[in-house]
Formats: structure tokens, C-alpha cells, sequence
């Protein structure tokens, strides 16, 4: 008997097709999801992990958590230090164990602790910040900042530790395409404010599903809406700009404070009086 040809009609491929195209549809963004949620989870560990050295670095510095540093110039020796415990803006070169500016910064300081760089960068960030190491080498790919308010405060001196923020993340590029290379985060200068048009904050990261993940001073790591921390006057550190003013983080409505708003049309100082939760 001779065989019969067999093979697929044009319509039963079609609707192979079909039902292969409406799998992968239904796949797709599941998939992406699943994959953005990993990065959350990934970036949460290396701020948990951050969290532990703080912790760490605080008990070696009696309470104190670090200053804030500030750039003149890309020079070791031409670098501003904020310092509360100091009462004045100074020079590295007075601060004892520190021959540079480059070893003052944060995440420099945590490295003997945390042992490792990689920890510093998010992986759903796609433009971090290439940052100094200890030796001024500009090699560590940066996500997180610091904050301001808590800058140089003793554990005592923090009401809240579980809600006071110290530190999380920041965008890669501001909205003109600029990269951010900032290594703090000022809510008093609109850093936190969000723009409407885009839901974005002005520069801390609300990258992950519009939060972020945030260290606390005791040390845990959580993520945080960019609503919830808009509303509260602990989590945006206003709190602690009201308890603890001086130099520029203070109340722009208060006679003596100079600090100025990065963005005013965005909604100006988020910790003045008159609108700070």
C-alpha cells in the first residue's frame, strides 16, 4: 500500500501560532516582574547589609554616626567636612586617622566592615555613580546615598532609630539626563519631593515598583513607598532637622537659615514649618 502524505494544514499552524504567541504574552510580564522583584530583593540584602557595618562602624566611634563630606574640588587635600561634634565646616586634614578627604567618605568608611564594593550598587540601577575608593581611585559603582539630618548624630541623640534613615537610594541620572553623583540625600533641599508628571522623586530613587529600600540607624533594612515617606516627618529626617539645626540643614522659615531649595516649583523645602508633616 503506498503511504499517505501527512502533514500540518495551513489553519492548524495558525492556530499553533496563536496559542504559542498568547503563552508568551502571558509569560512576558510575569517574567519581568518576577525579575524586578529579584532586584528589590538583591538591593534590600546589600542595604541589610550596609545596615550590619553601620552598625558595626557606630560601636567603634562611640554612638557617632559619620559627618558629612563635600567636594571643592576632585583633591584629597581641597574637601569640606560637616561636622556637628566638630561645631564647624572644616579640612579633612584635622580629622584624626584621616590623612585625605577620600577616606572620610561614607561608604569608604564602611568597607573595612562590610568587606566588599559590589554591595554598594543596586542591580536595577543602570547608571551608578563611579565613586572614589580610599585611594582616590574613581572604581566603586555607587547606589546608595547618605542622609543629611542623621549626619554626625550620637545613638542617644535619636529619638527613633527604628525610623530614623541613614541610608538608600538615588537615581542614576536627574530628569535633564545629568548624572547623579551626589553622596547624600537632603530632604530640606527637595531631594525627596516627587514630580508629579512622573512619580519620581527629584534625586533619591524611587526605582522599585515606586519605592525604594532604606537603612535605618538600628540597623534594619526595609522598603518604603515614596508616599509613606513623603508624609512622615521621621522618615523624610525633618524631625531631626527641627531637633538638630545648624550650617545649611535647617528651616528656610526660620530667621538665620540660608539654605535654599533645589527645586522650588517641585515643591521647595519638604522640612519647612509650613509644610513638613
Amino acid at each position: 500500500m503506498k503511504p499517505s502524505n501527512w502533514g500540518f494544514t495551513l489553519v492548524e499552524l495558525l492556530v499553533v501560532v496563536s496559542i504559542i504567541a498568547i503563552l508568551a504574552a502571558l509569560l512576558v510580564p510575569v517574567l519581568a516582574q518576577a525579575r524586578l522583584k529579584a532586584e528589590q530583593s538583591q538591593c534590600l540584602s546589600n542595604q541589610y547589609q550596609l545596615g550590619l557595618a553601620m552598625q558595626m562602624y557606630v560601636q567603634d566611634y562611640d554612638d557617632r554616626l559619620f559627618t558629612c563630606v563635600r567636594w571643592t574640588a576632585k583633591d584629597p587635600q581641597n574637601v569640606t567636612v560637616f561636622s556637628r561634634a566638630l561645631g564647624v565646616n572644616t579640612t579633612a586634614q584635622i580629622i584624626a586617622g584621616h590623612a585625605g578627604g577620600f577616606g572620610l567618605l561614607w561608604y569608604n568608611l564602611l568597607e573595612p566592615y562590610a568587606h566588599s564594593e559590589q554591595i554598594l550598587r543596586c542591580p536595577a540601577d543602570d547608571h551608578p555613580t563611579l565613586s572614589p575608593n580610599y585611594s582616590g581611585m574613581s572604581s566603586i559603582a555607587r547606589s546608595y546615598v547618605a542622609m543629611r539630618p542623621v549626619e554626625d548624630l550620637e545613638l542617644p541623640q535619636i529619638d527613633k532609630p527604628a525610623l530614623s534613615m541613614v541610608l538608600t537610594e538615588k537615581w542614576g541620572v536627574a530628569a535633564n539626563g545629568e548624572p547623579i553623583t551626589d553622596c547624600w540625600v537632603e530632604p530640606f533641599n527637595g531631594d525627596f519631593n516627587i514630580d508629579q508628571a512622573t512619580g519620581k522623586m527629584s534625586l533619591a530613587g524611587n526605582r522599585h515598583a515606586g519605592g525604594l529600600n532604606c537603612t535605618f540607624f538600628d540597623g534594619h533594612a526595609k522598603w518604603l513607598s515614596a508616599a509613606e515617606i513623603d508624609r512622615s516627618k521621621d522618615l523624610t529626617g525633618c524631625a531631626l532637622v527641627h531637633s538638630y539645626p545648624w550650617n545649611d540643614m535647617c528651616d528656610t522659615s526660620l530667621p538665620g537659615c540660608t539654605n535654599t531649595a533645589d527645586d522650588p516649583t517641585a515643591g521647595g523645602n519638604i522640612c519647612n514649618q509650613s509644610s513638613y508633616p
